[in-house]
């Protein structure tokens, strides 16, 4: 998992630096912004990991999110508390980071993503960690039903994941925001868009067991790509199909994925 921690982290990095350097074609420009997928490949890790943790067994509630929170809360509100001091002195407003009472207390009790005002301007890019703390807060009940089931249910759950988040990026557009920023960006933020890829790392987690079987190493290349590529396509998460072949960039990405899982099954 580290390699695969380390794309989504450059990933992420190259994106915001590119962002930051205005002499790049727009071919580089086009390039750099596949890195923004890192933060959807975070969530497939995420949703594995735990998967592997607490799937097949018994989960205690407290010690689960105990870990959750030590493991998330001190970085995320050391960064609010320097962008609010930031905010307050009135010299930096980094994409709109706001020192608002009411913004701040959402954003310690992890509930900013809920709110399109609120969801990025106490940490910038906090929207993530409101959709991380939200797939914790759903993982027991996804526990429950994940535990103990087949294959079929794991690939089942994932369609039904990618049409829950693909309703939940449909609504979500429809609705009028209060500036412009998050008109084109809430209804991606939101958690329940994002949550197929947390789905399809905790399904995944599973079907590694499944992995022996040669068919089904090809089965899942095939299904989980397309799907992924459904997922992440241009209705969904806004990025255009270039001649670069999107398609082959997921399959390359899925590749490592189910490679690692390979290496630690055998």
């Amino acid at each position: 998992m580290d390699g695969l921690r380390g794309l989504a982290i450059s990933g992420v990095v190259l994106v915001h630096v590119s962002q930051a350097i205005t002499a790049l074609s727009a071919h580089s420009l086009n390039i750099a912004e596949y890195g923004a997928k890192g933060v959807q490949l975070f969530f497939v890790i995420s949703g594995f990991t735990l998967g592997i943790a607490y799937l097949n067994n018994d989960l205690s509630m407290i010690s689960f999110y105990t870990r959750r929170f030590f493991r998330i809360a001190p970085m995320f509100y050391a960064g609010l508390i320097i962008y609010t001091f930031l905010a307050a002195l009135g010299s930096v407003r980094f994409s709109g980071t706001s020192d608002d009472p009411i913004t701040i207390l959402l954003t310690l009790a992890f509930m900013h993503g809920w709110v399109p005002e609120a969801v990025n301007k106490g940490v910038p890019g906090g929207w993530s960690i409101a959709a991380e703390m939200s797939f914790y807060a759903i993982f027991p009940a996804l526990h429950y039903f994940f535990k103990n089931s087949g294959a079929v249910t794991y690939l089942i759950s994932i369609i039904m994941a990618l049409i829950i988040g693909l309703l939940s990026y449909t609504i979500l557009k429809n609705f009028s925001y209060s500036d412009a920023v998050l008109e084109n960006n809430f209804h991606f933020y939101f958690w329940i868009t994002q949550l197929p890829a947390f789905v399809i790392g905790l399904a995944a987690s599973q079907l590694r067991l499944w992995l022996i079987k040669p068919m089904a190493v090809i089965a899942l290349y095939g299904a989980t790509a397309l799907i992924i590529y459904a997922a992440i396509s241009k209705s969904v998460f806004r990025i255009s199909l270039s001649p670069f072949s999107f398609f082959q960039y997921l399959l390359l990405r899925y590749q490592l994925f189910v490679q690692d899982l390979l290496r630690e099954r055998f």
